[in-house]
C-alpha cells in the first residue's frame, strides 16, 4: 500500500436540498448542511458588527431572518458554479478541514475527493465537476459516484431497486451483482423543493404568504414537520373533496414569531404530489410508476432477484406512510403478481444514531428531531466503495486531466 492509499477519501453527498460530508474512515459524518448560500440583506451600521459577505451552514440559519437565500442546485445539477464552489470551499475548509489540492501531494489530508450525482447527469455537468475540482481546487484524484448505486451499497446489498426520492430528482436504480442496469434507470425531475412550492401556495390560499427565499425555509420546516402521506390512495381521486375535508385531521404547527398554523388538508396533498404530480401539473410519472418501468425493462432473468429488495433512500421517504402507500400503490402494477407478493421487500433506509456527532446541530437546523429515521446509506456506500483494494483504479487524476482534458471524464461514466 502507498501512503496515499493509507489516506481517507474526502466525500461529499451533494444533493439538490441537503449535502453531507466526511471521511471514509468514519462512519460519523463532519456534517450535514443545506445546499444554499445566504447573503446578507442589509448593511450593519454598527462599528465592529460588521456582516459577512456571505453565510453557510449553521450561521445562515441563525441569520436566516436577514438573509436572501441562493441554492445553487436544481434537479441535481448546478446552476450557479460561483455559490457552489462557495460551499465547497466552505465544506473542505470549515466542516472537514482537509487540505485537497497541496501541489506536494504526499502533503494532502485526503487521498482524493469523492462526489455524488443522480444518475443519468448531463455528460457536461460531469465534466464542469470535474474541471472546478482539477483546476480550481487542484485536487489529486477524483470520483464521481451514481447516488442510487451508492445507496445500495451502504445498505449491506449488492442486488436490489434502489428507490432515492431527494429535493430535486426521484430515481429509480436497479442493480444486480453491484452493477447497474443502465437501460432500465428512471428518472423523473420532481422532488421536495416541487412539494415545498405546493405547499407554499396552499398556505398561501389559506392565507398565509411566505415567498421571501428566508420564507421558503419556513415552508420547508412545515412540510418536514407536519405532512404526511395518506394511507388513502383514492383520497385525491374523489370530486367532493369538501365532504372528505370535514374528518381530516388537523396538525398545529408555531410559527418563528409563536404565532399558531394549523394546517389540514395541505398535509396531505402536498407529499400526494409523490403519487399524482399532475395535481402540480407534472406530466411525470409517481414513483410507483417509475418502479414499474424499471422493473419492466429489467431483463427477464434478473428480475425476482432485483425487486426481492426495494430499498427506500431520500428525505421525501421519511415521510410518515410511505413505505406502505407505497407498496399499496404497487400491487395495482403490473410488478405485483403471486410470484413476486411474497418476495417483495421494501425497506426504509435507517442510519444508528450512536454513530453520529452533530445530533444537535441537526436537530436546531432541520428541526427533526429524530436523527435516526434520516437515511445516510449514500455516504456510507461510498465509504464501502473506497475501502476496497480495486477501487484505486477507479479515480480520476490530475495528471490524466492534464493531459487529456474533459476527454477522460467519459472513461468514468454510468
Amino acid at each position: 500500500m502507498s501512503y496515499d492509499d493509507s489516506k481517507p477519501a474526502a466525500i461529499i453527498d451533494m444533493g439538490t436540498g441537503t449535502l453531507k460530508c466526511g471521511t471514509s474512515d468514519n462512519t460519523a459524518l463532519n456534517a450535514v448542511i443545506r445546499t444554499c448560500v445566504g447573503t446578507p440583506s442589509y448593511q450593519s451600521l454598527m462599528p465592529g458588527f460588521g456582516t459577512k459577505e456571505y453565510y453557510i451552514g449553521p450561521q445562515a440559519q441563525a441569520y436566516r431572518g436577514v438573509c436572501s437565500f441562493n441554492w445553487p442546485m436544481e434537479h441535481g445539477v448546478i446552476k450557479d458554479w460561483e455559490a457552489m464552489h462557495k460551499i465547497w470551499e466552505h465544506v473542505f475548509n470549515n466542516e472537514m478541514r482537509v487540505d485537497v489540492g497541496n501541489e506536494e501531494e504526499d502533503n494532502n489530508d485526503v487521498m482524493g475527493v469523492f462526489l455524488t450525482e443522480p444518475p443519468r447527469n448531463p455528460h457536461s455537468h460531469r465534466e464542469k465537476v470535474a474541471e472546478h475540482m482539477f483546476d480550481k481546487f487542484n485536487v489529486r484524484r477524483l470520483y464521481v459516484g451514481i447516488q442510487g448505486v451508492l445507496s445500495l451499497f451502504g445498505s449491506g446489498q449488492t442486488s436490489g431497486l434502489s428507490v432515492c426520492s431527494g429535493d430535486g430528482v426521484t430515481a429509480v436504480v436497479p442493480v444486480f451483482n453491484g452493477i447497474p442496469m443502465t437501460h432500465a434507470v428512471q428518472r423523473s425531475n420532481f422532488g421536495g423543493r416541487d412539494i415545498t412550492n405546493f405547499l407554499t401556495r396552499r398556505l398561501q390560499q389559506a392565507g398565509l404568504v411566505l415567498q421571501s427565499s428566508s420564507e421558503q425555509m419556513t415552508v420547508t420546516k412545515i412540510k418536514e414537520a407536519v405532512c404526511q402521506v395518506s394511507l388513502d390512495s383514492k383520497t385525491y381521486q374523489v370530486r367532493d373533496l369538501d365532504t372528505m375535508l370535514k374528518d381530516m385531521p388537523s396538525k398545529e404547527y408555531t410559527l418563528p414569531d409563536n404565532s399558531k398554523l394549523t394546517v389540514k388538508e395541505a398535509q396531505f396533498s402536498a407529499p400526494e404530489l409523490l403519487f399524482r404530480p399532475i395535481m402540480a401539473g407534472n406530466s411525470g410519472f409517481g414513483v410507483h410508476q417509475l418502479i414499474e418501468q424499471a422493473f419492466n425493462s429489467v431483463d427477464v432473468d434478473t428480475r425476482n432477484l432485483v425487486i426481492e429488495n426495494i430499498l427506500l433512500s431520500g428525505g421525501n421517504t421519511l415521510f410518515p406512510n410511505f413505505a406502505e402507500r407505497l407498496e399499496d400503490e404497487l400491487k395495482h402494477t403490473s410488478i405485483y403478481d403471486e410470484t413476486n407478493a411474497p418476495n417483495m421487500g421494501i425497506r426504509l433506509s435507517t442510519h444508528n444514531s450512536k454513530d453520529l456527532t452533530f445530533e444537535e446541530e441537526w436537530s436546531k437546523e432541520f428541526g427533526t428531531g429524530d436523527v435516526a429515521s434520516t437515511t445516510f446509506d449514500v455516504y456510507n456506500g461510498a465509504c464501502v466503495l473506497t475501502s476496497l483494494s480495486t477501487f484505486d483504479s477507479m479515480w480520476m487524476r490530475k495528471s490524466k486531466w492534464d493531459e487529456l482534458g474533459a476527454s477522460m471524464v467519459s472513461r468514468f461514466e454510468m
